[in-house]
C-alpha cells in the first residue's frame, strides 16, 4: 500500500471511530447527557462535521471505484484483433522459460495487459544473479530474449519487458551447541 493511501485509510478509520463513538454515546449508554452536552459545544461539532465529511469523501471514492473500475483483463489481444486472445498465464510461462540463464535464478515473473484495446503486455521479471557479472548487460540480454519470445508467441510486437535484479547476498548466523 502506498504511504498516502495508508494515511488516508488511517484518517478514515479514526474519523469513523470518532463519529461512531459519539453517536453511540448519544443513543445508548449511561453517559447520554454528558455526550449531548459535549456535542452542544462548537469545537466538538466542528470535529464531528469534519469527520463526517471525511467519511463522505471516502464513500464517494469507493462508489466511484465500484462503478467505474474495470476488472483486470486476463488475456492479450495481439494487434487488437477481437477474435484472437492469448492468456496472460501463457505469456508468463513463455517469459519465464525465455528468461532462464545459467547462474540466474528467476524469482518472479508478472504480466499485465497494456493499451486500451488490450494489444500489449508488460512483463516484469525479478531475478537473482548468482555470479559476478555486469547486471545491466545481463538484464538487457534477458529482456531482449524474453521480448523476442513473447512477440514470436503473440505474432506481433507489443511486449515490453523490465528485468530487475534482487540482491543475492544473504547473511546466515550459525551457533555451535555444546553438549556440556
Amino acid at each position: 500500500m502506498k504511504p498516502m493511501a495508508k494515511v488516508a485509510a488511517m484518517l478514515y478509520l479514526l474519523s469513523c471511530a470518532l463519529v461512531l463513538g459519539a453517536f453511540t454515546a448519544l443513543l445508548v449508554g449511561p453517559a447520554q447527557d454528558q455526550a449531548a452536552s459535549l456535542i452542544e459545544r462548537q469545537p466538538a461539532r466542528i470535529i464531528l462535521l469534519v469527520c463526517m465529511g471525511i467519511m463522505g469523501i471516502q464513500a464517494l471514492y469507493l462508489l466511484g471505484r465500484v462503478l467505474f473500475m474495470r476488472p483486470e483483463p486476463m488475456s492479450v489481444r495481439p494487434t487488437a484483433h477481437p477474435d484472437i486472445e492469448v492468456a496472460l498465464d501463457a505469456v508468463r510461462h513463455v517469459a519465464r522459460r525465455a528468461a532462464m540463464e545459467e547462474d540466474v535464478l528467476i524469482e518472479d515473473v508478472s504480466t499485465r495487459v497494456r493499451g486500451r484495446s488490450h494489444e500489449g503486455v508488460l512483463v516484469r521479471i525479478d531475478a537473482i544473479d548468482l555470479g559476478d557479472r555486469n547486471l545491466a548487460a545481463l538484464a538487457a540480454k534477458i529482456a531482449a530474449r524474453v521480448q523476442r519470445a513473447c512477440e514470436h508467441m503473440l505474432g506481433a510486437p507489443g511486449a515490453t519487458v523490465r528485468v530487475r535484479f534482487l540482491p543475492a547476498k544473504t547473511t546466515t548466523t550459525t551457533r555451535e551447541a555444546t553438549g556440556e
